[in-house]
């Protein structure tokens, strides 16, 4: 990266001609660009040809106001990509003195299919929340190459206004099924609000009707010499007597041009251009937080729960009628106590979550509970029996499915070294003393009972050792514990269960 000292230099004129031009069909963007190039190309006796990336497919009708000027155009009509139009834009650099785009709409347009298409999302529409993403690619491969180009180019583009579907969450979660609305995505559909102004000028073409006739009128949005800001300018093809264009006084004395002079009068095309940097990033000035690998294990676990869950419910009770709704509520509210089900993904401990999980599987291999639970008033007290007993067949689900895990991946570490592992990593302080932690303590005595050792036995071994409750330990011994624990359990087996 370079220092300030190297960055800082002497102000320079500006030395390319940067432009946009957006409007309706039919109010002259086209011609206004072809104009203000051979306006532009003459003024500064330019060399090299005019490049158009011509996605509209109507560069062959500027093709007579070239000639006229005696200018070479050449026309790539090819393609409508993003990247055809950034590769076009490089080569234009190198072999154009100028670079013309009519129009980045259709670019922007394949630009928004094509993330449809490579997305995992599967939908058919572009969501609200796709729209940053779409929005700092077209930034990255189009306006800010466009405005460091040392070429000079102009672009023209559909109105402003335009409408794109997302999804009516409100109305969606209502019905039942998805329903879409529009929503206004403004100039961003036709190259975002950065290109529109970032330009030295923009300008809007447009047509009124005055007396039954059509005129073109063309207002200046933005011009950062400060010379037509505002400015709203008419034009008039000049005609013949017979009727035909003038291409004399249309090319030749150029009024366009002549409106749009004051701008171009303070382009300097012999001045240095700038120097972008395209890798310099303000990376080194942010702590980046690396989320321990342990934490991702943990939270995938945790999401992975809730969502098979989630799945379970709505494959059992897949209507959105009221009787399905309050079934699901009652079911959450009895393995929970709550029902808000964003309580359940952010509050209820680990272990009650995973626990819950497999309660719900229990429940639903039995008709009978579960029309208890689902006839069940969901205000008093769920029957304490029937809770105990099934959170039982829970834990004891649980700890078969986990175990037949680890015998299926001998050479990996099982669920519990890695849940010893994590849990070891995040040490939790609680009521301001920093002990071990619920999920902690309960990573121990699951390790105990992996062996077939209840919780009663594992804290009287704990006791022989002189810890008298782990709910009073530093977290800081979390681990020695676990490794007293796992020793115990490979050699001292036949010894403790005597003592129990």
């Amino acid at each position: 990266m370079s220092t300030p000292q190297e960055r800082f230099k002497r102000a320079e004129d500006v030395a390319f001609f940067k432009a946009g031009a957006f409007g309706p069909p039919g109010g002259g963007k086209s011609m206004l660009a072809a104009l203000l190039i051979i306006g532009a190309y003459r003024r500064w006796k330019c060399t090299k040809p005019v490049m158009l990336f011509d996605s509209d497919r109507g560069g062959k009708f500027l093709k007579p106001l070239f000639d006229h000027a005696g200018i070479e155009l050449l026309i790539d009509d090819e393609s409508l990509s993003l990247k055809a139009l950034r590769d076009d834009l490089l080569y234009a650099e190198k072999e154009a003195s100028f670079f013309m785009i009519d129009s980045i709409a259709d670019p922007w347009s394949e630009v928004c299919s094509t993330y449809l298409k490579v997305s995992a999302s599967g939908r058919n529409y572009i969501d609200i929340g796709d729209w940053p993403t779409i929005f700092r690619t077209w930034e990255k491969e189009f306006e800010i190459p466009f405005k460091a180009a040392k070429v000079h180019a102009i672009w023209t583009s559909k109105p402003k206004g335009l409408y794109d579907s997302v999804v009516d969450i409100e109305k969606s979660e209502r019905s039942g099924k998805e329903v879409l609305k529009s929503m206004k995505v403004d100039e961003g559909a036709t190259g975002g609000k950065q290109t529109e102004f970032g330009p030295g000028l923009t300008v809007e073409c447009r047509f009124e009707i005055r007396q039954g006739k059509r005129q073109r009128v063309i207002e200046v949005m933005k011009d950062r010499f400060i010379q037509l800001n505002g400015k709203i300018l008419e034009f008039k093809e000049p005609l013949t007597p017979g009727g035909e264009i003038d291409f004399a006084e249309l090319i030749d004395n150029n009024p366009t041009f002549q409106a749009f002079l004051p701008h171009f009068a303070r382009i300097n095309p012999g001045a240095s251009a700038s120097q972008h940097s395209f890798d310099d990033d303000s990376s080194s000035v942010f702590f980046v937080a690396q989320r321990d690998r342990a934490d991702n294990e943990f939270y995938a676990r945790r999401n992975a729960c809730c969502d098979e869950m989630q799945n379970l419910l709505t494959m059992r009770f897949p209507s959105t009628s009221g009787a399905d709704k309050a079934a699901k509520l009652k079911l959450t509210n009895w393995l929970f106590g709550t029902t808000v089900w964003e309580h359940v993904q952010r509050v209820i401990p680990m272990n009650d979550i995973e626990l819950g999980m497999y309660e719900l599987k229990i429940i639903f291999a039995d008709n009978d509970v579960l029309q208890n639970i689902v006839l069940w008033d969901g205000v008093s007290a769920p029957p304490a029996e029937q809770k105990l007993r099934l959170r039982d067949q829970a834990e004891e689900l649980k700890m078969t499915t986990m175990t037949q895990s680890a015998s299926r991946r001998p050479n990996e570490k099982s669920e519990f070294d890695r849940l010893i592992e994590n849990s070891a990593r995040r040490q939790l302080p609680v009521a301001g003393k920093a002990v071990l932690s619920d999920m902690q303590i309960q990573c121990l005595i699951d390790l105990a009972k992996q062996a077939g050792k209840s919780e009663k036995i594992l804290y009287a071994w704990l006791k022989s050792r002189g810890i008298s409750d782990l709910r009073n330990e530093s977290p800081r011994r979390f681990e020695e514990i676990g490794k007293m624990i796992a020793a115990w359990l490979n050699t001292e087996f036949s010894k403790m269960q005597l003592a129990a």
